[in-house]
């Protein structure tokens, strides 16, 4: 006899695969012989495995599908990007039909589609998530009637940075009837009057197959103004966009603001940077790694720094001398002790300067992300991160901090044998 399945809660449309994907059956058929509740689930369109599960007391069963679906997530890392980009590996779409199995006979039904990203968010925050949350970030804000603000993928709507930074800001790019159709850059001079206002197109917020994608643009004075620019920007004078073919940040740049709009309303909240090149007689190093919501922030550490060889090496030792014929005879230049399988993993020891409550919530989301990178010798390279040392000092009451950072290759250099 066939029997009934229902389902009773299943993940928001748009969840982090970090937290739970849960779907919850219900079959008042448990008692037929051989019964268990299934799942196939399908990731990006494949069948990838079908779960099975005895009943619960009460006729219940869950199944979780995150880890399934975060092994299938990777990330997009797009730092030096100069015009709008799109990431498709930092979300998935998934399937789960659920269903059930007995001696007599078996039937699955969908349980509906649905989109994760390589986020995990703090449980409180998760608790009150409903998928549809502007605060959120994965729905963008524009519903037509919505006066809510929504968020790029950051948790720093304030940041300093210096015009040698490069950097994105990233948001996702359209979801149901949520779209934006252009980021708007308004920048100001010290004492705060505009000086300009210009804006990039998002050339891809009307193809719905790149609806569920991540986009980032460039957000950093280097992408912003990288060669190769020229015709990306749009800038308003005298009553009307003009394109534009000069330099976004100029010398008299103090600060500047990016938001994204769709058509002449605003959508997003304002981001600011404000622009603070700090001389040092050191070589600045800019960290980028991997956010709670599967994006990339950046923080540039200008204080001084060092590096570290680490050698590994293996030894054995060995009889001197060689046996020619019947003559035991020795050599000055023979090895008794050799060295062998020698590796060198190089470390950087880099040191901030006196950072606020929110600097340091950066760097604490920094060290704990699964992803760094560190831009050394003009390349971004991967780096295992550490904290050494926290140094806190109290200024005008408030408390600032100091870090003294670890970075470790994540690579050998592995020398000859012999």
């Amino acid at each position: 006899m066939a029997a009934s399945i229902t389902l009773y809660n299943e993940p928001s449309k748009f969840s982090p695969a970090g937290n739970p994907l849960i779907f919850t059956s219900y079959s008042s058929d448990i008692t037929e012989d051989g019964f268990k509740f299934l799942a196939e689930v399908y990731i990006n369109d494949t069948k990838i495995t079908t779960l099975n599960k005895q009943a619960t007391e009460g006729n219940y069963q869950f199944f979780d599908i995150s880890r399934l679906a975060d092994n299938y997530l990777t990330y997009d890392f797009n730092p030096d990007i100069i015009t709008p980009t799109l990431g498709a590996n930092s979300v998935i779409k998934y399937e789960v039909k659920g269903g059930y199995r007995t001696d007599a006979a078996s039937g699955v039904t969908s349980y509906g589609t649905g989109y994760t990203f390589n986020g995990v968010l703090d449980r409180t925050v998760f608790n009150a998530y409903d998928g549809t949350s502007i605060e959120c970030r994965p729905e963008s804000p524009y519903s037509g009637t919505s006066s809510t603000l929504g968020n790029f993928l950051t948790d720093y709507k304030t940041r300093n940075v210096g015009t040698g930074d490069r950097g994105t800001l990233s948001s996702y790019n359209r979801l149901t009837e949520s779209q934006y159709d252009n980021i708007l850059i308004i920048t100001y001079s010290e004492s705060g009057s505009i000086i300009d206002l210009y804006k990039m197109l998002n050339t891809y917020y009307t193809t719905l197959d790149y609806k569920q994608f991540q986009l980032t643009f460039p957000a950093y004075p280097v992408n912003m103004d990288a060669a190769g620019n020229d015709g990306n920007y749009y800038k308003w004078i005298a009553g009307g966009w003009s394109g534009y073919t000069g330099n976004v940040i100029t010398t008299a740049v103090a600060t500047y603001t990016i938001n994204f709009g769709y058509s002449a309303q605003q959508v997003s909240n304002f981001y600011t940077f404000n622009i603070v090149d700090k001389c040092t007689p050191y070589d600045q190093i800019q960290m980028s790694w991997m956010n709670n919501w599967g994006a990339f922030d950046y923080l540039t550490f200008n204080l001084k720094n060092s590096t570290i060889d680490n050698f590994e090496r293996n030894e054995y030792s060995k009889t001197l001398g060689t046996l020619t014929n019947q003559n035991w005879s020795y050599n000055d230049t023979d090895f008794e002790t050799k060295a062998f399988n020698i590796n060198n993993r190089k470390e950087y020891l880099i040191n901030s300067n006196w950072l606020n409550d929110d600097e340091s919530s950066r760097v604490i989301e920094m060290v704990s992300s699964p992803i760094v990178y560190a831009y050394i010798d003009d390349e971004w390279l991967p780096r295992v991160v550490t904290v050494e040392n926290i140094l806190e000092q109290t200024v005008n009451n408030e408390k600032l901090i100091q870090y003294s950072i670890s970075l470790k290759s994540t690579y050998k250099t592995i020398s000859q044998r012999q």
